[in-house]
């Protein structure tokens, strides 16, 4: 099979120049500009459904649709679990970094126990280890990806969002306005935003 393919010069020509300008324009326009009207809802809806509570900022998920149904998927998610303490026998360093994580998350109210009778989504669990982090050399990661076979899962019902991450070029560009800089990092500061109850049945582990 053979595609008939022309170049046209002065679509070529004008595609040069749009990078070109675009470019030039690194850093002058705004690149929030950019987002969708499906952005915006998502961030007024975010902000509408956040609150200040003890201390803590408190919202909640960003759901598709009003209906959810999440199918009880715990059999599923215990499998992926007792495998994933099976390879913990033989990886002490491992085994004893997540049991320390969950106890430093249960101590800080940023997990807690949930009723073994009620009915929910859960996300299986697993340790991954960073060995290029000097601080932080193993992280819990959850598969919100995960469900049955003809069933929806947990990534499927939410929104995934706009990216509010600031450009890099414009981070570094900033760096050259001022003779001196502070930089600095807020720990633990994705768990430190809580999530409204009615949601919290759809986050267990």
């Amino acid at each position: 099979m053979y595609t008939r393919v022309e170049c046209c010069e002065e679509e070529r020509l004008s595609d040069l120049l749009n990078n070109w300008f675009q470019l030039e324009s690194l850093g002058i326009n705004d690149s929030l500009s950019g987002r969708s009207e499906t952005d915006e809802k998502l961030i007024q809806k975010f902000e509408e459904n956040l609150r200040f509570e003890n201390g803590c900022y408190v919202t909640g998920l960003l759901w598709k649709r009003e209906s959810v149904d999440l199918r009880d998927n715990f059999h599923l998610a215990k499998r992926q679990f007792d495998r994933f303490r099976g390879e913990l026998k033989n990886n002490s360093f491992v085994r004893n970094q997540c049991e320390e994580i969950i106890k430093f998350q249960k101590a800080n109210n940023i997990v807690e126990e949930c009723n073994e009778g009620e009915t929910g989504y859960f996300m299986p669990y697993r340790g991954v280890v960073r060995k290029d982090k000097s601080t932080t050399q193993v992280r819990s990661v959850f598969n919100c990806s995960s469900s049955k076979r003809g069933d929806l899962s947990l990534n499927d019902y939410l929104e995934q969002g706009p990216n509010l991450n600031p450009s890099l070029l414009d981070v570094l560009l900033k760096f050259r306005i001022f003779k001196v800089v502070f930089c600095g990092d807020i720990e633990n500061a994705f768990l430190m935003i809580g999530i409204a109850e009615d949601d919290r049945r759809y986050l267990r582990f």
